[in-house]
């Protein structure tokens, strides 16, 4: 499920740039592009309760995504993140 979570970022112009168990950093090269929709994706994850914070630095083009490192082990947390993804291409 990892996986397919990577292989969807990168469908929709995710670069995963790092990445341990309760952090993940990514880059979006289009962001501007899509500033408002990002902000969207953003505010949507942040309501799931195994989302800790997100922060995104436009200096960078760089999401901080923090979440409960537990949460993987879970597939209906993922497919709820997967579905959110789903909704928005960069």
């Amino acid at each position: 499920m990892k996986l397919k979570l990577i292989a969807l970022a990168a469908k929709h112009g995710i670069q995963v740039e790092h990445f341990t168990p309760g952090e993940v950093i990514v880059s979006i090269e289009t962001w501007r592009e899509y500033y408002d929709s990002l902000l969207q994706l953003i505010d949507d994850l942040n309501r799931d309760p195994n989302i800790q914070s997100i922060t995104f630095d436009p200096a960078l083009g760089y999401v901080y995504i923090y979440y409960n490192h537990d949460a993987l082990q879970h597939k209906e947390t993922i497919n709820n993140w997967i579905r959110i993804f789903e909704q928005y291409s960069f």
